[in-house]
């Protein structure tokens, strides 16, 4: 029995174990009419026959306890729980302070020897604030329905009370029915209920995600120039989108369930160090990866979330809490390289692909054969535009936003982390997860759960010391681009952010879906949400393979389905009733309520000018700005020195349709788009400019007239 010496005269069990030693058989001998087949199979456990006595009865019925005591170090005592909530509270706080340092200490050395000639300057709390705030409301957004339709679930089909239980769990109904199968039924019909609610939630985020009103569904549109529009019952590219998505997000539930059951073994318990860190290699892989295959950033975010939660389950394979804390540690550590150092290598290297690539076809080609005229003209071209495109996105937000999703994917995962943790409490018994994990009670997990809380507010502050080193070290923009972010999204045309018509043309395509999410509050509710019905789906099939039930067979099937669907519609409207009541004590209009359409710039510098906010500094930059825009000499220049890109892409800002309409001053549409690329052709020629010499004359001065 081992004890914790709690004072002087008190001590406290811990654990204790119970070994049996000189153990004999009660079976008889075979003289004595003994069984020979137990007789050889105590044999082969080294278990000889008890001594009797000449009438073939035992000797004797005593035995020998022995007691042994002994205490815990302090350390051992540590790792079972066995002090009191300050202690733990205090080691939580030096690991946070510890991983903070860590950032902290990366962000100086930066600082120190950064090339940029104008350092930025230490974005703190205003960059903490910004960044916090959409997180906590869209995930809380998404916890809040999640668990209060998890708990409603709970008590509808984990109450063996109910008729529904009195019915067998297959159709062939076994001779003898006890106990046990009964609560194996209980429980699969529990896992059944629980895969069913995440297929609804995947499907409904699937439905968000990609959005019917941004493109064409059960219509096929041609083009201006061929026809009109011809009804179809095949083309539905929103269905396939969405078909197709859903089908990834199930092949990476397969794969996540793999990594749990490996998860389990000893083999991942004695080398748990050196497969995080294979993990994580692999999520920055599997990240560019599913990019590719998507075609969209968006779509791949909300597995990624899902990949750094399994990291997380992961690390509680640990063989104890103080190996947990160093792994954890490893984790942040592991987080420092990525974001800084792995991860933008990483995708630089992708965008150089295409120009190593052509290089590499380029001087086997060559030494086949020789190219003709044309064709190096043409290869030339090529190589200019790839260059021109690979330049464009290397320069341009492109890194900013791929960045920022993973700092947002990772923050969306810690708060998962805690949602998984609660899900091990309420289903510990059905998933036998803290089981294979050696956690004994839930009280263990309890603690576990506390330490993820309790961090959250630490990962805030270890945030904006990573968000000010990117600055420091790669020259990025971050804080001035979330800002923008949060501007655009209070100043947004639509209630849900993707039904906006207007994207951001200027970034690469994969992107604009992203970027039009604008990492608000809506962007967290929909990857936490879509993870957690992911993550729903993994913890159903676990139970499923724990309690090996075969759903197919049994009589409730479609009563289960039907009844959980029922309660996740119920909790579905009741959700949206509440989230569109207004509080007008509280000033509160309901969630993600956004401005009138008339709110602009102006009107917030007019704001500002009332209240008596604002600087006057930035009041005075405003106003200069405002009064740059409505000038012609800058609308002259901004046209003179953006010409190229206007011409090139004129024809592709403008439809057909619209320039059968009336333009100013009563002249048609056409006519003034054309007088006006006119112009611009023509913009300059022979035109002085204003950096040009003055001892030169222009095309359009006769210097003999002005001698």
């Amino acid at each position: 029995i081992a004890y914790n010496q709690v004072s002087k005269s008190e001590k406290q069990m811990v654990e204790g174990s119970l070994f049996f030693e000189e153990l004999c058989t009660t079976f008889k001998p075979l003289h004595f009419g003994g069984n020979e087949a137990s007789l050889r199979l105590m044999a082969a456990r080294g278990i000889k026959p008890c001594e009797l006595d000449i009438n073939g009865d035992l000797k004797s019925h005593q035995y020998t306890l022995e007691i042994i005591f002994y205490g815990h170090n302090w350390f051992h005592l540590l790792n079972l729980f066995q002090f009191r909530l300050s202690i733990y509270i205090g080691m939580f706080t030096i690991v946070g302070i510890l991983s903070v340092s860590l950032a902290t200490l990366v962000y100086s050395l930066h600082r120190n020897f950064t090339k940029l000639l104008h350092t930025p300057i230490f974005h703190g709390w205003e960059l903490a604030r910004i960044a916090m705030a959409p997180s906590i409301l869209g995930c809380s957004y998404a916890a809040l329905p999640y668990v209060f339709c998890l708990c409603i679930l709970k008590i509808v089909f984990g109450n063996t009370l109910l008729p529904l239980w009195e019915i067998h769990g297959k159709w062939i109904e076994p001779t003898v029915v006890n106990l046990s199968l009964k609560k194996q039924w209980k429980n699969g019909r529990m896992a059944l209920a629980l895969l069913t609610f995440g297929t609804h939630i995947c499907v409904t985020c699937a439905r968000l995600i990609i959005p019917s009103e941004n493109d064409v569904c059960a219509k096929f549109e041609k083009n201006d120039d061929y026809g009109s529009k011809k009804e179809s019952t095949v083309w539905c590219p929103v269905n396939w989108k969405r078909a197709h998505l859903l089908w990834l997000s199930f092949c990476l539930e397969v794969f996540v369930l793999w990594i749990w059951e490996f998860s389990y073994s000893e083999i991942f318990e004695r080398h748990v160090h050196a497969f995080i860190i294979l993990f994580k290699i692999s999520k920055m892989i599997l990240d560019i990866l599913l990019t590719g295959f998507m075609k969209e950033h968006l779509l791949s975010a909300p597995m990624l979330a899902l990949i750094e939660a399994t990291i997380f389950l992961v690390m509680l394979g640990s063989q104890d809490l103080i190996n947990f804390i160093l792994t954890f540690i490893l984790e942040i550590s592991l987080i420092v390289l990525e974001r800084l150092y792995l991860d933008p290598a990483l995708r630089y290297g992708v965008k150089l692909w295409p120009r190593w690539k052509f290089i590499f076809f380029k001087n086997k080609l060559l030494k086949q054969k020789r190219c003709t005229r044309t064709q190096r003209k043409k290869d030339e071209e090529k190589w200019c535009k790839m260059n021109e495109k690979i330049q464009s996105s290397i320069d341009g937000v492109e890194p900013i936003l791929e960045s920022y999703k993973v700092n947002a994917i990772e923050t969306a995962s810690n708060f998962l982390s805690v949602i998984i943790c609660c899900f091990l409490i309420m289903f510990s018994k059905e998933t036998q997860i803290p089981h294979n994990y050696g956690i004994r009670d839930n009280k263990m997990i309890l603690y576990y759960t506390f330490f993820v809380s309790y961090f959250l507010l630490w990962f805030f502050f270890f945030d904006v010391f990573i968000l000010n080193t990117q600055e420091v070290l790669h020259g990025w923009h971050v804080y001035d681009y979330i800002s923008y972010q949060k501007y655009r999204f209070l100043n947004r045309d639509s209630h849900w952010t993707l039904h906006s018509t207007i994207k951001n043309e200027s970034i690469m395509k994969e992107m604009q879906s992203l970027d039009s999410m604008f990492f608000s509050s809506q962007y967290f509710f929909l990857i936490f949400l879509f993870a957690l019905g992911m993550l729903t789906n993994v913890f159903a099939i676990t139970i499923f393979l724990r309690t090996q039930y075969n759903f197919f067979a049994d009589p409730c099937l479609m009563g289960i389905i039907f009844l959980t669907l029922l309660i996740c519609d119920m909790n579905r409207i009741l959700m949206e009733k509440l989230a569109t009541i207004p509080i007008a004590c509280l000033d509160w209009r309901g969630v993600w309520t956004h401005r009138a359409a008339h709110a602009d710039i102006d009107d917030d510098i007019l704001n500002k000018l009332l209240i008596g906010k604002g600087r006057q500094g930035d009041l005075e930059k405003e106003r200069n700005e405002l009064q740059a825009l409505n000038s012609e000499s800058f609308r002259f220049k901004f046209l003179e020195r953006n010409r190229p890109w206007i011409l090139r892409n004129l024809s592709s800002l403008l439809r057909k349709q619209a320039l059968s309409s009336e333009g100013p001053e009563g002249q048609p549409l056409e006519e003034f788009i054309r007088d006006k690329h006119f112009e611009l052709v023509n913009m300059g020629k022979g035109a002085r400019r204003h950096s040009d010499r003055l001892d030169i004359s222009s095309d359009d001065e006769d210097e003999i007239e002005k001698k």
